[in-house]
C-alpha cells in the first residue's frame, strides 16, 4: 500500500457504501498490519502522540442515515 510505504503510521477510511469507517495502522514494509472497522453506533479513538484525546463518533463522518 502506498501510504504503508509512505510511513503514514495511521489512516481513516470512510467508507460511504458500506457505511463505517475503517482505520488501519501498523505500517510494516507495504503493508499495514492492524484493521478496525467502526460502524454507527461506535465511536474511533483519536490519538495523538500516543495518547488519546477524543472518542469520535462514526455518525459525525458519515452522511445522515435514510
Amino acid at each position: 500500500h502506498p501510504r504503508a510505504r509512505a510511513g503514514i503510521g495511521v489512516y481513516w477510511l470512510v467508507d460511504l457504501k458500506a457505511d463505517r469507517v475503517e482505520v488501519r495502522s501498523g505500517p510494516r514494509g507495504s503493508e499495514y498490519q492492524l484493521l478496525a472497522t467502526y460502524s454507527r453506533g461506535a465511536k474511533l479513538p483519536l490519538t495523538l502522540d500516543g495518547q488519546r484525546v477524543a472518542d469520535i463518533p462514526v455518525e459525525s463522518l458519515l452522511p445522515p442515515s435514510a
